[in-house]
């Protein structure tokens, strides 16, 4: 936790103020990721013309997702 407060810029005690511990920092994120993820994938439902073109939109954004995550490493 120590680590984790020192590359977010907070102290500890603010970190455990919002998570009980690390495995609550990790399920809070999944599903926050999980969240936005569904809502991404509603936003291109309602968008697409046609299922060809959802899955062009999804396919689009799972690019721009794993380039993002390229960068990181």
């Amino acid at each position: 936790m120590v680590e984790i407060a020192f590359q977010l810029g907070i102290s500890k005690k603010t970190l455990y103020l919002l998570f009980k511990d690390k495995n609550d920092i990790v399920l809070k994120t999944a599903h926050y990721h999980i969240s936005q993820t569904h809502g991404r994938m509603c936003e291109f439902h309602h968008e697409a013309n046609d299922p060809i073109h959802e899955l062009i939109l999804v396919s689009q954004h799972t690019s721009s997702v794993f380039a993002k995550l390229s960068e990181v490493q």
